[in-house]
C-alpha cells in the first residue's frame, strides 16, 4: 500500500497532530533537549552537564530530567530576576512583564513568540510550507498540538484557536478549522505545560481530554507531523485513549492513524510500515495498530492530502454548525432562520444556515471584514450601516469571532465607534475589554531572531523607502521594522496611505499575516488614545 493508497481511503477530512519537529523544520525553533540546555544555561551551565545528568538521572528517561529541572528553574529564574538588575532585563526590554506569573514561562513565551511568515528557507522548504498553508484552505479539519510556537497562526490565519485542556473540555468545539494547543501556547505564558507540577495536573485531566480526542479520532483520519514514536508526551496521550478502546476501535481506526517519520535518505518514495504500539495497564496490555510512513521531502504528503478535500467551503460548514449548535443550546425564540448564498472561490455554492435576529438586516461580519472596515475606504459593508449596527456588532458578533481568530483583532476603533453611540461599557463582553485594556507597543515587537536584522531603520523614511514593495513580494522583516521605530516619529497618515495601498493589491484578497498585524498596530496607535479610562 502506497501513501496515496492511505489517504485515498480516508472515509472524511484528516486531522494534523503537530509536534515540534515541524516547527524546527521551519521556525528552527529548540526541541525538548536544546530548550531545556538554554534555560539552565542561562543560570548555572552545570545544571544541564552530561556529569549531573548521570549522577542523578541513569536509567531514567531524559523526560524525567527535563521536567524537574524546569520546576526547579522557575524558582530560580524568579529570585534571581528580583535580586540581579541584569538578568533578563534586554530579553525583556520591549515586553510587559507580568510578576505575579512565572518568569520562566515569560521568558520560554518570548523564545516561541516568533508571528512572521519563515524567511530565507531553502527553496524545496519554502514550497513544502506554501504546501501546507494551502491544505488549510478545504484538506484539513483540525489540527492538534503540544507545541507552544505559533507556526499553526502563521499557516492557518483563519483557525479558530483554543489553549489547554480548559477551552477543549468547556467549549463547544465545531471540530472545523480550529487549532488545540493542548500544552500551552506562547501567547499565554501561564498555560505553557514545563514542569513536573504541570504534567502531573496535566495527566490528571487527561482521561476527560482522551475522551474528547477519542471522539475526534473515531470519526478523522489522525496525521502525525513533527513526532518520533518514542516521544513521551504522544505516547502517554495515545496510552490514555486506547485504553477506552474496545478491540473493535483499535482495528477500526487501524488506518485512521498516520505517523509520518523523516528520514535523512533522499529517496523520492516514501517507505509505508504497519507499527504496533504496545501499551501496559497493571496486569493488562493493549495493542494499538498505525501506519508509519517514513519520508525525506513532505511535498509527497502534502500532495496526496491536497486530493481530499472538504465538498463545500469549511468555512461555511464550521458557521453552520455554530449556528445550529447556538439555536440549541439557547432556545432562542426571537431567532429565525436566513440563508445567505455563500461562495469560497472555488465555484461551489451552497446554502449555508445563519442565524440571525428578525428584522436585523446587517449580515455577519468575517474575520477579514473586521479588519477592513476599520477603514472607510476599504470597508465591505456601508460606514453608516457600521455605525448603525455598531451596538449589535460590538456584543454579539465581536466576541465569537475574537475567540475564533485566535484573539487577535483590531478592537479600538469598534470600541471607539461604540462609545461614540452612546453605548454603555459595562455591556461588554469582558474578554474585548481585557484585551484593549492591556494592549501597548509590547505587543507588537518582532520575534527576537529578527531584531539584529531591524537595529538601525529608526526613521519612517527609512522604512517606508524599505517595504514600500507589492504585495505578492513583501517580506514580513521589512513590515517587521515599522514597530522599532518609535510611534512619535510615525505619520499616521502616512502609516494609513501605505495600508490601504497594500489592501488594494490583488494579492491581498486574503488577508496575510503579517498586514492583519500591521492593521491592528494602526488600529492601536490611532484609536487606543482616544478611548477613555477602563474599568
Amino acid at each position: 500500500m502506497t501513501l496515496d493508497d492511505i489517504i485515498r481511503q480516508f472515509k472524511s477530512i484528516p486531522y494534523l497532530f503537530i509536534g515540534s519537529g515541524l516547527s524546527r523544520r521551519y521556525l528552527n525553533t529548540p526541541n525538548w533537549e536544546e530548550l531545556m540546555k538554554h534555560l539552565a544555561d542561562k543560570v548555572d551551565d552545570k545544571l544541564f552537564s552530561r556529569e549531573r545528568r548521570k549522577e542523578e538521572y541513569e536509567n531514567r528517561p531524559s523526560s524525567e530530567f527535563y521536567m524537574e529541572l524546569a520546576g526547579k528553574l522557575r524558582a530560580i529564574y524568579d529570585e534571581k530576576f528580583d535580586s540581579e538588575d541584569a538578568f533578563l532585563k534586554e530579553e525583556f526590554a520591549n515586553h510587559v512583564l507580568k510578576r505575579e506569573h512565572s518568569i520562566l514561562k515569560q521568558y520560554i513565551s518570548l523564545l516561541f513568540r516568533q508571528e512572521e511568515y519563515p524567511q530565507n528557507l531553502a527553496p524545496d522548504l519554502q514550497e513544502e510550507l506554501k504546501l501546507l498553508s494551502s491544505l488549510g484552505k478545504r484538506s484539513i479539519a483540525a489540527v492538534i498540538t503540544t507545541n507552544y510556537d505559533h507556526l499553526t497562526r502563521i499557516l492557518f490565519p483563519d483557525f479558530a484557536e483554543y489553549v489547554g485542556q480548559q477551552d477543549m473540555l468547556f467549549t463547544p468545539l465545531m471540530g472545523i478549522q480550529e487549532v488545540y494547543k493542548i500544552h500551552g501556547s506562547a501567547g499565554k505564558p501561564e498555560s505553557i505545560i514545563i514542569t513536573k507540577k504541570d504534567y502531573d495536573q496535566f495527566k490528571e485531566k487527561q482521561a476527560y481530554l482522551a475522551a474528547k480526542l477519542m471522539t475526534i479520532f473515531m470519526e478523522h483520519p489522525i496525521v502525525f507531523l513533527g513526532y518520533s514514536l518514542k516521544d513521551p508526551n504522544i505516547l502517554s496521550i495515545l496510552k490514555s485513549i486506547a485504553y477506552c478502546l474496545t478491540e473493535k476501535q483499535v482495528e477500526r481506526i487501524k488506518n485512521h492513524l498516520l505517523f509520518i517519520e523523516y528520514s535523512a535518505d533522499k529517496s523520492p518514495t516514501p517507505v509505508v510500515a504497519d507499527k504496533e504500539l504496545l501499551f501496559h495497564y497493571g496486569t493488562s496490555e493493549k495493542n494499538l495498530k498505525l501506519k508509519s510512513v517514513t519520508l525525506h521531502s513532505f511535498k509527497p504528503l502534502f500532495e496526496s492530502l491536497s486530493h481530499k478535500t472538504f465538498c463545500y467551503a469549511p468555512k461555511v460548514l464550521a458557521q453552520l454548525k455554530r449556528d445550529i449548535y447556538q439555536l440549541v443550546s439557547s432556545n432562542a425564540p426571537t431567532a429565525r432562520f436566513r440563508l445567505p448564498s455563500e461562495s469560497d472561490g472555488n465555484d461551489i455554492l451552497i446554502n449555508g444556515v445563519t442565524l440571525m435576529p428578525v428584522g436585523s438586516g446587517f449580515s455577519r461580519l468575517e474575520s477579514d471584514d473586521i479588519y477592513r472596515c476599520i477603514f472607510d475606504e476599504t470597508s465591505t459593508r456601508p460606514p453608516e450601516m457600521i455605525r448603525a449596527n455598531i451596538g449589535n456588532i460590538f456584543r454579539d458578533q465581536l466576541p465569537p469571532i475574537y475567540s475564533h481568530c485566535s484573539q487577535l483583532l483590531p478592537l479600538c476603533r469598534y470600541l471607539h465607534l461604540y462609545i461614540e453611540q452612546g453605548y454603555s461599557i459595562d455591556d461588554v463582553h469582558p474578554n474585548l475589554l481585557n484585551y484593549i485594556r492591556e494592549l501597548d507597543k509590547s505587543k507588537f515587537m518582532p520575534a527576537k531572531n529578527l531584531l539584529t536584522k531591524l537595529r538601525g531603520l529608526k526613521t519612517w523614511n527609512e522604512v517606508t523607502g524599505a517595504i514600500r514593495l507589492p504585495a505578492a513580494t513583501y517580506q514580513g522583516r521589512d513590515l517587521g521594522a515599522i514597530y522599532q521605530i518609535n510611534p512619535a516619529d510615525i505619520n499616521l497618515d502616512d502609516l494609513k496611505a501605505y495600508i490601504l495601498q497594500l489592501l488594494r493589491e490583488p494579492e491581498c484578497q486574503r488577508l496575510y499575516t503579517e498586514l492583519r498585524k500591521l492593521i491592528r498596530y494602526y488600529d492601536f496607535l490611532y484609536y487606543k488614545k482616544r478611548l477613555p479610562d477602563l474599568p
